[in-house]
């Protein structure tokens, strides 16, 4: 099994295929452009970085979950699609985070676009507009209050050096991770690499 395959586990087809969302359309024909195909291996890394900071540190019970947030959080998605990404109804995804009194479908998935947008802001120095654009956003101050609404946070300070990993903290801590420590000394993630 490859790295990839072990990180994003159920959630990788038999055939890469780019998400509909991620696909820019060109002219007639042209399919995706290089710059859209630059994008998607950016929100590859950035989605793998994220699941290994993560994914050891939540509670087994939701860790396919959080996984398949992250794989799709990178921009704005309802929860009918985190669902069918996780291949079950809806209810039954409300359900299985009910394990996780701290945090709803609705709530993760902002936490996943939060984790992506300081991805976005603190790695690839990306500014706020262009990251609030990538994250599905008209204007930068729509971004700006989601932001502020669920994370209690502006998005300037998720640009400061250490947001990535302070969010990933947080993130883990509203999901009632308790493998922490565990999890913190078995997988050091080295950020810098990525």
């Amino acid at each position: 099994m490859t790295r990839r395959a072990e990180l994003f586990g159920q959630f990788i087809p038999a055939e890469p295929i780019a998400p509909r969302h991620l696909v820019t359309r060109g002219g007639a024909g042209s399919g995706t452009t290089e710059a859209s195909e630059k994008h998607i291996t950016e929100e590859m890394i950035a989605a793998v970085a994220l699941i290994e900071l993560i994914i050891p540190r939540v509670p087994s019970r939701i860790e396919n979950t959080v996984r398949a947030a992250i794989v799709i959080g990178h921009r704005r998605t309802d929860i009918d699609d985190l669902a069918r990404a996780c291949g079950i109804a809806p209810r039954t995804l409300h359900l299985r985070l009910a394990s996780s009194p701290t945090m709803t479908a609705r709530q993760l998935l902002a936490w996943a676009l939060v984790l992506h947008a300081t991805w976005r802001l603190e790695r690839l120095e990306w500014n706020i507009k262009r990251t609030a654009a990538a994250a599905g956003f008209t204007t930068r101050d729509a971004f700006a209050n989601y932001v502020r609404r669920n994370v209690s946070v502006r998005p300037a300070l998720l640009a400061s050096r250490g947001a990535v990993v302070l969010v990933c903290e947080q993130c883990v801590a509203r999901l009632g991770g308790d493998r922490s420590l565990a999890a913190a000394k078995r997988a050091p993630v080295d950020l810098r690499v990525l």
